[in-house]
């Protein structure tokens, strides 16, 4: 699965990830601000829950910018289906994250 990670207007430092294949936005279901809430691709309309940053660094994450809470795979789960949410970021290794440049097919 590929994401586009499109930088939102007027250089506010915020992203807005778009699936490559749906053209649908990772969200946070509901814009919750709870532990634990679900990661799920949306329909882009600028929730507040689909805008993110990415603080540069060593142990980087994805960091929803309304609920100030990270972008993790729960319990930094290593097996099939474990799911996508957010929480609050203490950098654990589930919510370090790379961004790769691939090629345009």
């Amino acid at each position: 699965m590929y994401w586009r990670i499109y930088e939102n207007p007027l250089g506010s430092g915020t992203f807005t990830l778009v699936n490559e294949a749906s053209k649908r936005c990772l969200e946070i279901e509901n814009s919750s601000y709870d532990n634990g809430a679900i990661a799920q691709q949306w329909a882009c309309v600028r929730q507040a829950g689909a805008v993110w940053h990415f603080p540069s660094g060593a142990n980087s994450t994805w960091i929803v910018n309304n609920s100030g809470k990270c972008l993790e795979i729960e319990n930094s789960s290593y097996d099939n289906g474990a799911r996508a949410q957010q929480w609050d970021c203490v950098y654990q290794r589930g919510a370090v994250w790379n961004i790769q440049y691939i090629e345009p097919f």
